[in-house]
């Protein structure tokens, strides 16, 4: 077989596709095994010691990883999680619900999932506060957990607390009631913050205004149960 240069590094694209890259490594892995020699050129550049007997998917991703910038499959793929995941934010914010769909089509976790690592909103919080009940509804029936805060002010931050907290009584309809549909969970899993499932913390007297995200709720508030049939469905004024 001829020496040939290694290639050059990969280009990863504007808005890079897991399942792509999951098929390039499958790819790599194969052309490799068959002794292509661009493929061999590309793992010895960034695997020196491949042993094509042992060469196996893993290491595959790791050559792909590493030939897009990356030190690791794991960290290529936290990157192509937060594109998506914002790009997912971006088409809530829009209200453009084919487009929600075909992301959480294609990769249903994101509909719950993290910014960044750094950065704990989720699509739901930005469909809160943008108040967008279309868009509350289709995340919640994908999955999204209203309950889920953003540190260092968890309980504060959910979002189902920020749309009580705003007077969104539509959106804390919507989401109590796609919750209201969902498998009933273990008790311990239904504990949130130590208070009955369906229950709000507040402050005692009127609803508060709008307000930043991070900032703390009193301790030992009261109870504040909004029931379905209470809060009205129709669209916001």
């Amino acid at each position: 077989m001829t020496a040939r240069k290694a290639p050059a590094s990969r280009t990863l694209a504007a808005r890079p596709d897991l399942d792509q890259l999951r098929r390039q490594a499958k790819e790599l892995l194969a052309a490799f095994h068959a002794d292509d020699a661009d493929a061999v050129a590309e793992v010895r550049a960034r695997y020196h010691d491949a042993d094509r007997e042992r060469f196996a998917l893993h290491d595959a991703q790791l050559v792909l990883a590493r030939s897009y910038g990356f030190e690791s499959w794991p960290k290529l793929k936290a990157y192509v999680d937060g594109v998506t995941v914002r790009r997912l934010v971006e088409a809530v914010r829009a209200n453009d619900a084919a487009a929600v769909e075909s992301l959480i089509g294609r990769r249903p976790e994101v509909a719950n999932m993290e910014v960044a690592g750094d950065d704990e909103h989720r699509a739901i919080h930005y469909a809160v506060l943008d108040r967008l009940p279309d868009m509350v509804r289709l995340l919640m029936r994908r999955g999204a957990d209203a309950r889920a805060g953003i540190y260092p002010h968890r309980d504060a931050t959910a979002a189902l607390v920020l749309a009580h907290d705003r007077g969104y009584d539509d959106i804390v309809a919507i989401i109590l009631e796609e919750e209201s549909k969902r498998p009933k969970p273990s008790e311990q899993e239904a504990e949130w913050t130590g208070q009955p499932e369906g229950a709000l913390p507040h402050r005692p007297g009127s609803r508060p205004g709008p307000r930043g995200l991070a900032r703390g709720v009193d301790q030992g508030a009261g109870h504040l149960v909004v029931a379905l049939g209470r809060v009205g469905h129709g669209p916001v004024g």
